[in-house]
C-alpha cells in the first residue's frame, strides 16, 4: 500500500462499422496520472454518428422556445493540472460535415497544466495543413495559441463538400498566428487576436462577373448583369492579409489581380456582433498581367461601401471616392448622370455580394 499504481494496456484492437482502432497505453501513479498512449485509426465517418443539421423551421422553433442566455458553467481544470501526458494519434481518413481529411498526425504532451500540440499535420484536398498549438490551464481562464500553415489546398472541392456551395475556386495557401482565451464560443470570439494571410492562385469567384459589371458601369449601362449559366470572375491571384483584434477581423489591402481587372478591399468584420464595414473598389485596367503584377494601374474605378450585418449586408456607392475630376466634370455637364451612376453602383454592389453568397 502507498506505492503508485501502474496500469498498462497492451496493444488492442477495437472495430466499429468500417473503423478499426489499434491502441496501447500506460498509466503511472493514479494520484498524479502520468499517461502515455498511442492510437491508430484507419478511417472514420463522423457524419454517420452526428445528428442531422436542423432545418430553418426547426432552428426558428428552438430560438423561440429558448430562455434568456445564462452564463456557461465553469470548468474545473484541477485534474488537468495534475496530469502528465505523452500521446500520439494517427487517423488514415476522417470525414466530418462532408469534408474529407487524410493522414492526420497529432502529437500532444502536457505537464503542470500546459499542453503542447507539436505537431498536428494532415492532408486536405490535394494540399497539406501543419499546426503547432499550446493550451494553458494553469489559471481558471484557459489561454490558447495556434500557429497554422496551409499549402496547396484546392478550395473549390473543399467548399463544395463542407458548405455545399460553389462560390470560390483556386489553390489556397494560408498562414496565421492566433491567440485566444476562454473555453466557450462567446469568450473566445471576444479574445481573438493575431494576424495572417490567405492567398488563392489561378481560381475564380463563382456567381458574379465583376469585369462585365464594371464595363457596363463604365459605358453608362445599368449595373444588372446579363444572366448566364454560371457567371465567374477568373483571377490569377487573390490575397487577403488580415489582423484579428479582440474579435474584429481587419484587412487593409485585400487585392484581386486578373487580366483587365483589379479589385481592392479594406475594412472590418466584427465577429462578435457580426457587423460589416467594408469598402470594395473594382477597377477595369488596360493590362493583361495578373499574378505578380504590382504596378498601380489606371482605369475605371467602381467604389462600393458594404455595411450592415453578415446576414443582411447593405450596399451603397462611395460618393467621396467617386468625386474624381472626371466625375465632377461629368456631373456639371449632366447632373442626372451622377444619380444614375449611384443607382447603378448600388445594384452592382448587391449583385457582387449576392454572387459571393451574402444577402438574400
Amino acid at each position: 500500500q502507498g506505492s503508485p499504481t501502474n496500469i498498462s494496456v497492451s496493444k488492442s484492437t477495437i472495430t466499429l462499422d468500417d473503423s478499426v482502432l489499434v491502441m496501447e497505453a500506460k498509466v503511472k501513479d493514479m494520484a498524479k496520472p502520468d499517461v502515455a498512449f498511442k492510437m491508430d485509426l484507419n478511417t472514420i465517418n463522423l457524419d454517420r454518428y452526428l445528428p442531422e443539421a436542423a432545418t430553418g423551421k426547426e432552428k426558428a422553433g428552438e430560438q423561440s422556445g429558448k430562455a434568456s442566455p445564462t452564463e456557461p458553467a465553469k470548468i474545473d481544470y484541477t485534474p488537468l493540472r495534475r496530469l502528465i501526458l505523452d500521446g500520439e494519434v494517427k487517423v488514415g481518413q476522417l470525414v466530418a460535415k462532408g469534408a474529407k481529411v487524410e493522414n492526420i498526425l497529432l502529437k500532444i504532451t502536457g505537464k503542470n497544466g500546459v499542453f503542447d500540440l507539436k505537431p498536428l499535420s494532415l492532408n486536405l484536398y490535394e494540399g497539406s495543413v501543419a499546426m503547432v498549438g499550446n493550451f494553458n490551464v494553469q489559471n481558471d481562464r484557459p489561454l490558447s495559441s495556434i500557429n497554422l500553415k496551409t499549402e496547396n489546398v484546392q478550395a473549390g472541392p473543399l467548399l463544395r463538400d463542407s458548405v455545399k456551395k460553389d462560390i470560390l475556386r483556386g489553390t489556397m495557401n494560408a498562414a496565421a498566428d492566433i491567440v485566444f482565451a476562454g473555453d466557450n464560443a462567446a469568450d473566445i470570439k471576444k479574445s481573438l487576436n493575431g494576424s495572417g494571410n490567405l492567398t488563392f492562385l489561378d481560381g475564380a469567384i463563382v456567381g458574379i462577373d465583376i469585369a462585365e459589371l464594371g464595363r457596363n458601369l463604365a459605358s453608362g449601362l445599368t449595373g444588372t448583369q446579363k444572366p448566364t449559366e454560371k457567371p465567374t470572375t477568373d483571377f490569377a491571384e487573390l490575397k487577403v492579409p488580415f489582423k484579428l483584434v479582440y474579435g474584429v477581423f481587419q484587412t487593409e489591402d485585400t487585392s484581386l489581380l486578373s487580366p483587365l481587372l483589379r479589385v481592392k478591399a479594406s475594412g472590418t468584420a466584427n465577429l462578435i456582433n457580426e457587423n460589416l464595414d467594408m469598402k470594395v473598389r473594382p477597377k477595369i485596367v488596360g493590362s493583361l498581367k495578373g499574378q505578380g503584377d504590382t504596378a498601380d494601374r489606371t482605369g475605371v474605378t467602381v467604389p462600393i461601401i458594404v455595411q450592415g450585418t453578415f446576414a443582411k449586408p447593405t450596399f451603397k456607392p462611395d460618393v467621396k471616392a467617386m468625386a474624381s475630376e472626371e466625375t465632377i466634370i461629368e456631373a456639371i455637364k449632366n447632373p442626372e448622370s451622377l444619380k444614375e451612376k449611384g443607382k447603378s453602383l448600388e445594384e452592382t454592389g448587391k449583385s457582387l455580394l449576392k454572387g459571393l453568397g451574402f444577402g438574400n
